[in-house]
């Protein structure tokens, strides 16, 4: 399989499976490395607990670093509570 046959085939499968994919959890590895392993909400300092915050599942595959976001687990379900555009008010 080609690299662009493979990131077709990202872009295809649902969301979930693509979480479980090596190719996440390579991005999301350095994703924590470039946080220092630390929660980037502004005055936390969490080490615990991390997850990867896409902001914009737009280059799913091949996410630009811009496009990710470390986050503690309160932070990362507080964002998608309080700011996340498709949930519903």
């Amino acid at each position: 399989m080609t690299d662009e046959e493979r990131l077709q085939e990202l872009k295809a499968m649902t969301y979930a499976d693509y979480l479980l994919t090596p190719e996440w959890r390579e991005r999301r590895n350095q994703a924590l490395a470039r946080a220092l392993w630390t929660c980037q909400w502004p005055e936390c300092r969490k080490k615990v607990g991390l997850q990867v915050h896409h902001k914009s599942y737009t280059h799913r595959g091949e996410e630009l670093d811009q496009e990710l976001a470390v986050l503690c687990r309160e932070h990362h379900q507080g964002f998608h509570r309080d700011y996340d555009p498709r949930r519903q008010k």
